[in-house]
C-alpha cells in the first residue's frame, strides 16, 4: 500500500519523525523549586519576601513545584519559547504564597499541602515525595531539583534538566546494589545469618554507673565515683575479656571514654572525646580496637576507631554519610535518623545494617540497607537494600 507511489511505512516514519519534537515536550518537565525564606532586599530598596524564578526551556512544557517554609512572593519569568503547564505550590508557607507571573497575579495554581519545603533531594520526606509523586501528576521523576534556604538575590534559573540523575527517580539505588558474592566468606555467612556479631556481655549503663551481667545471669553493680566526673549521657558501652575491663563512651564537649576494672571496680578517664559526638560503639576482639559511629558538624556520620594496644586514636577516619542510601533514612542535630548494627567484621572489613531508628509509619517489612566497609580505605559498598513498600 502506497500514498503518491510512497509506500505507507514510509509515510509513518516521516510522521513519527516530524512529531516527535512535539509529541516529546507534550511529555514536559517537572522541576522542583524550593526556598525556605523569601529576599527582602533589592540593593537599597526593602520589599515583602519575594523570590525570582527563570524559564528559559525553549519548545518544553514546564511544570514546576514552588515550596517554601514561609509565605512568600514568587515572581516568574518565561524565557523566549518556554512554556509553563502546572505550577504547584508546597511547603508551610504554598497556601499563602502568591504568584506573580510576567508581573501580572496568577491564580491557576495547584496546591500540595502534604509536600513540604526541602532543601536538598535526599532524606525520608524527599524519598516519600518521589514514591508519591504519581499519585497527583503525570509524572515518574523530577527533570530538575534546586534548593535554598533564603531565595538569592538574582532569579534562580531553570535552564537544563536532568533526567540521567538516578537521585531524582524513586529507585536511585538501582544497579547499585553489588550483592554479598564480594564479601569474604565470614562476612558472607553473617549477610545470610542475619549476622554473627555480638558484644562479650550484656551491660546496663545509666547516670549512676555501669552494670555487667555474669554467665550466671547475675549483676555486678560498678557504681561511678567522685573520681572522674559524672556521666553525661552514655552512647556506648563494651566489656573487653581480655581485660575484664569496661569501656564507656559519653556524647560531646563534656563526653569521655571511660575505662572500668571489672576486677576492683576502679573507674578512669581514658581520654576526652574532644567535641566529637558518638551514636554508638562495638569492640573488635581481634583488631584490638574499640569501633565508634561518631557524629559532628563536619564529618555527620563516620567510624572512629581507639586502639587498645597503644590507647589512642587510630589515624583512619572515614565518613559513613556518603555511603550510598544512608541519607535517606535523615540526619538530625546529635544522632542520625538510621538504627546501625554490626552483622559482623573481618580484619578491616565490617559489614554494617540500617533501618529507620523511628516507626516509618508504612506497612510490612521496614526499608533498610546493608553496606560493607573498609575502615583502612574508606572504601563503600552497598551489599543489598529494600525500601519501604508503597
Amino acid at each position: 500500500m502506497s500514498v503518491l507511489g510512497v509506500p505507507l511505512r514510509v509515510v509513518w516514519a516521516c510522521c513519527f519523525l516530524a512529531l516527535w519534537p512535539v509529541w516529546a515536550a507534550a511529555q514536559g518537565e517537572l522541576h522542583f523549586v524550593g526556598v525556605a525564606r523569601g529576599q527582602t532586599g533589592s540593593g537599597d530598596a526593602v520589599h515583602g519576601p519575594r523570590a525570582d524564578l527563570r524559564i528559559d526551556r525553549p519548545g518544553a512544557e514546564v511544570s514546576v513545584i514552588l515550596a517554601s517554609s514561609n509565605p512568600l512572593r514568587w515572581h516568574i519569568e518565561l524565557a523566549e519559547g518556554s512554556e509553563i503547564d502546572t505550577i504547584y505550590m508546597a511547603g508551610r508557607g504554598g497556601g499563602t504564597s502568591e504568584v506573580y507571573l510576567a508581573g501580572a497575579r496568577y491564580l491557576d495554581v495547584t496546591d500540595l499541602p502534604d509536600v513540604k519545603h526541602m532543601r536538598r533531594p535526599s532524606g525520608p520526606a524527599f524519598r516519600a515525595f518521589l514514591t508519591r509523586l504519581e499519585d497527583w501528576s503525570d509524572f515518574t521523576r523530577l527533570d530538575g531539583f534546586q534548593g535554598f534556604g533564603t531565595a538569592p538575590g538574582s532569579a534562580i534559573e531553570v535552564t537544563t534538566r536532568d533526567p540521567d540523575d538516578p537521585n531524582l527517580g524513586p529507585d536511585h539505588l538501582r544497579g547499585l546494589a553489588v550483592g554479598p558474592g564480594v564479601l569474604s566468606p565470614k562476612l558472607r555467612d553473617a549477610y545470610e545469618t542475619g549476622g554473627n556479631y555480638s558484644q562479650a556481655a550484656t551491660l546496663r549503663v545509666d547516670g549512676q554507673g555501669v552494670a555487667l551481667q555474669r554467665h550466671d545471669g547475675s549483676w555486678q553493680e560498678f557504681a561511678i565515683g567522685l573520681d572522674v566526673p559524672a556521666l553525661s549521657h552514655p552512647k556506648g558501652s563494651v566489656f573487653v575479656p581480655s581485660e575484664n575491663a569496661i569501656y564507656v563512651v559519653t556524647l560531646g564537649g563534656e563526653g569521655f571514654l571511660y575505662r572500668i576494672d571489672a576486677n576492683d571496680g576502679t573507674w578512669q578517664v581514658v581520654r576526652s572525646m574532644e567535641n566529637v559526638d558518638v551514636t554508638g560503639m562495638f569492640h573488635d576482639a581481634e583488631g584490638k580496637r574499640l569501633i565508634m559511629f561518631t557524629l559532628d558538624h563536619r564529618s555527620p556520620t563516620g567510624f572512629l576507631q581507639f586502639d587498645l594496644t597503644t590507647m589512642d586514636w587510630r589515624p583512619e577516619r572515614h565518613p559513613l554519610w556518603k555511603a550510598p542510601g544512608f541519607q535517606d533514612f535523615g540526619y538530625t542535630h546529635n544522632r542520625t535518623g538510621a538504627a546501625l548494627r554490626v552483622l559482623g567484621i573481618d580484619g578491616d572489613h565490617l559489614l554494617l545494617r540500617a533501618q529507620p531508628r523511628r516507626d516509618w509509619g508504612g506497612k510490612g517489612p521496614d526499608p533498610y540497607r546493608i553496606w560493607s566497609f573498609n575502615l583502612k580505605t574508606g572504601e563503600t559498598a552497598l551489599i543489598a537494600y529494600e525500601h519501604a513498600p508503597q
